[in-house]
């Protein structure tokens, strides 16, 4: 099993591996290109989100500040994110991080771990089963993979400022000293942080087995990657209406603030009911053209052509439009896949 699981882990990884082209961008001493900015999402409730690191854009970590702790969920790509984001911690409070919560697998969620074990002893870190599982198989895939990576331009002669940030990046991710879970959950947890209350829910979003926190008290949601904007990803296997049922799930909490994976800060639930629409709509559409006879993800696309929701995601912006029509297809061979495999929730 852990073999098959190695195998998944890796073909997700390479998929969201960096562009191989493009100017390396100059990293800053906390990890990332343009800086790490501070929102108050509610009292004691503060969301970082860092630029981009070399592997993605806005990274969100977000810390909850109860009588008892801290509890920090995600922990960014790079350790020095994760550091310069524990010094913004301590200058709100002198109080401790007892809790790290990690929503999902995805190595931008979890490489900081070690700077929170490090700073606290006897941190709990808390994840699904599932993830923690999905986090021991990966961990040993990324630095060979990242190091190819780098040697793959090299050998397609691509630009020296290209091949700098591989090398960069791999340095980088082969340094991180991998720290697992402490403390394992499944379905539901709560945890009390001292007069404040945190729900901890496995849900499925661009991973499986992933965590959701709810904030019962002040309506805050921190979905991980199972929200993301401004155009949404679907990196995981093809569990697309799982997915759809645990988007309704959030919805139903009917939150005041949603914080996303990735993207802004969000004060209502309008992106979340678009992109649930959006992905509801598009399994309606695949299903009607496989009964119809499409037998093969590029017939589908064919048949249901682009997406009613399209420009409501692009916005006119051309490299949202490059983003969204990827995904797009993504999704289309995806819910092909639950549809042929019998998989549909409903």
């Amino acid at each position: 099993m852990r073999g098959t699981i190695a195998g998944l882990v890796l073909a997700i990884m390479l998929a969201w591996a960096l562009p191989a082209t493009g100017a390396a961008p100059a990293f800053r001493a906390d990890g990332t290109r343009d800086g790490i900015t501070e929102e108050q999402v509610a009292p004691g409730v503060y969301r970082f989100s860092a630029s981009f690191d070399g592997y993605v854009e806005n990274t969100s970590s977000t810390a909850i500040v109860g009588r008892d702790g801290v509890l920090v969920f995600d922990t960014n790509t790079r350790p020095a994110t994760a550091a310069a984001v524990l010094a913004r911690i301590r200058a709100l409070t002198g109080l401790p991080v007892r809790w790290v919560v990690n929503s999902h697998w995805h190595l931008d969620h979890w490489s900081g771990n070690q700077v929170y074990a490090d700073a606290f002893p006897g941190l709990a870190i808390i994840a699904t089963e599932g993830t923690d599982g999905y986090m021991r198989a990966a961990a040993p895939a990324w630095p060979p993979m990242f190091a190819a990576r780098a040697a793959r331009l090299r050998t397609e002669n691509a630009p020296g400022e290209a091949i700098a940030a591989a090398d960069e990046f791999a340095a980088a991710m082969a340094a991180v000293r991998r720290t697992f879970p402490t403390r394992t959950y499944s379905g539901e947890l709560v945890l009390d942080l001292g007069g404040r209350s945190v729900v901890l829910r496995e849900i499925t979003g661009d991973a499986s087995h992933a965590t959701m926190l709810w904030l019962p008290g002040e309506r805050v949601l921190l979905t991980g990657d199972a929200l993301v904007g401004p155009v949404s990803w679907t990196a995981q296997g093809y569990a697309m209406s799982p997915w759809i049922e645990s988007l309704h799930a959030m919805a139903a909490l009917q939150p005041a603030a949603i914080v996303p994976g990735h993207g802004p800060l969000m004060r209502d639930t309008a992106y979340l009911e678009l992109f649930t629409a959006y992905m509801e709509d598009t399994r309606a559409r695949v299903r009607d053209a496989v009964r119809a006879g499409a037998l093969n993800p590029d017939a589908v696309r064919e048949a249901i052509g682009p997406s009613r929701y399209r420009e409501r995601f692009v916005a006119g912006d051309a490299e949202r439009a490059e983003a969204f029509d990827y995904y797009y297809g993504s999704l289309i061979r995806k819910l092909f896949l639950e549809q042929r495999d019998g998989m549909e929730a409903r």
